[in-house]
């Protein structure tokens, strides 16, 4: 009755029948996997129940495992979808799915020797766009940007580039000082999409052109990016630009004030809160 009901769409008796089927039989796995599969949300809380429970009756099983790690990872519980999969991977080292579920997990994790040297491998098997991606994002934080380069372009001749890989692609031509082809970049990013994002690409775009000395270009992007969204970033970084580089005390001052009202993080920002806080008192004087 529970596959009949479920093949007609009406999940919400398909729920009922297995239920009634697990209160006999705890212990049955194929069903606590049926009822799983009903749950379409990763993040549904009664998805993560019957996963569980499938999960310690059969942890070697890969739909069940993959399904586990994926509602672990919406949980942001890396370290937990990370176990499940290798537990797994031990009882079926030629799955695939598995091994390439891993790697954007273990990229959370900051496994990325492991990330590379497992990628790398599966790469010979084929050319999968988000294993290209994982790697190529694991070189990125390995420092190794023209490997990172390397892959990513890899992804732009698959026609599957996106908003992140090309805004990684261009974080790494910063870092290697091609100034040229890291705004080029990040033009590229923000034709991409428009996004929540998009104001954060006009910083960076700014910074890269503060960088290669191209300061009016630099000043039209940073203002470009408060079109979009106020971050307290680009206020910092506008600040410390005409401060620095412009040597306009007043627009500085105007910016630093901005910076201080926009909330940046207590936690994560707090040098360039301090400094904001000196520079204005510095300022103040001058004036």
């Amino acid at each position: 009755m529970g596959s009949i009901n479920n093949k007609r769409g009406n999940s919400e008796k398909a729920k009922k029948y297995y239920g009634e089927i697990v209160h006999i039989d705890s212990n049955n796995f194929s069903v606590y996997k049926l009822l799983a599969n009903l749950y379409t949300l990763p993040t549904d809380s009664m998805k993560l129940v019957y996963l569980l429970k499938a999960n310690s009756i059969n942890p070697l099983e890969g739909d069940v495992a993959a399904d586990l790690a994926e509602v672990h990872s919406a949980y942001q519980q890396y370290e937990k979808a990370y176990d499940v999969l290798n537990i797994a991977i031990k009882g079926d080292s030629d799955n695939l799915v598995l091994q390439r579920a891993k790697l954007p997990i273990a990229n959370q994790l900051k496994k990325y020797a492991e990330v590379i040297a497992s990628g790398e491998k599966l790469l010979k098997d084929g050319a999968d766009a988000g294993v290209i991606k994982d790697v190529a994002k694991a070189y990125y934080y390995t420092r190794k940007y023209q490997k990172a380069i390397d892959l990513f372009k890899l992804l732009e001749l698959q026609v599957m580039q996106n908003e992140a890989t090309l805004y990684y692609t261009s974080l790494s031509y910063r870092a290697l000082k091609n100034y040229e082809q890291a705004a080029a970049y990040t033009k590229k990013t923000i034709d991409e999409a428009i996004s929540p994002n998009t104001s954060s690409y006009y910083s960076l775009l700014g910074l890269v052109y503060e960088e290669n000395n191209q300061l009016s270009l630099a000043n039209a992007a940073y203002k470009k990016g408060l079109q979009f969204k106020v971050v307290p970033t680009l206020y910092y970084r506008m600040a410390v630009f005409y401060d620095t580089r412009l040597k306009q005390g007043k627009n500085a001052l105007k910016y630093y004030n901005l910076y201080l009202k926009s909330k940046p993080s207590i936690m994560d920002d707090k040098e360039e809160i301090r400094f904001t806080k000196d520079r204005i008192a510095q300022l103040n004087l001058t004036d």
